[in-house]
């Protein structure tokens, strides 16, 4: 027996169930039903809560479970990646074996956990880093795309980050990209003061 056939079956006999007990209830006598749905709502109503927080507290524990195994895994990629650009604490960069490891090791682990729209950046920044003739600016900013759906999809809410932002958290030349035009005195990596 398929599993939609035990789904439906089990929906049709908890149905059948269901209106024998509506039908003995309406065929009992008026001084009979009154007490007796008192006390099948007594004896209901602590039964119907703890299954429905139950269900409530294994679908939060499942969505940690995943968000865990999400931060472990975009943890990793970033420091991958950061290690690839030659940003980690070794300073060296990846060569291509190396490059090829990393993306062998991530692409099956996001298809896994990452949603739609990391799913679209990583492959976004795959074909831009493979693209002939590309440039470091447009690998860069395909990087800030991943980097930006990884922190959207791990819950950071706000205002929209601005093209450059996460990349100013490890490039010091930033201007020499990405030029900002605002004035010396209120730079874009300033944090807002409250007044």
């Amino acid at each position: 027996m398929t599993d939609l056939a035990r789904a439906v079956l089990k929906y049709v006999s908890a149905a059948i169930a269901l209106g024998a007990v509506l039908w003995i209830f309406i065929t009992l006598p008026t001084s009979v039903r009154a007490p007796l749905a008192g006390g099948m709502a007594l004896l209901l109503v602590p039964v119907v809560t703890y299954f429905t927080t139950r269900a409530l507290e294994l679908g939060r524990s499942r969505e940690n479970a995943i968000r865990l195994k999400k931060n472990q895994i975009y943890d990793d990629l970033m420091a991958g990646m950061l290690d690839m650009l030659g940003m980690g604490p070794s300073g060296k960069k990846f060569n291509a074996e190396q490059i090829r490891v990393l993306y062998a090791d991530a692409t099956p682990r996001l298809m896994t956990y990452g949603s739609r729209s990391v799913i679209m950046a990583w492959n976004a920044f795959r074909q831009e880093t493979a693209r002939d003739g590309n440039t470091h600016k447009s690998i860069l900013f395909a990087f800030e795309d991943l980097l930006v759906a990884l922190r959207s999809d791990l819950g950071h809410t706000g205002p929209a980050n601005k093209r450059g932002e996460i990349l100013g958290m490890f490039i010091t030349d930033l201007s020499s990209i990405l030029p900002v035009a605002k004035s010396a005195e209120t730079r874009w990596w300033q944090i807002p003061r409250s007044r």
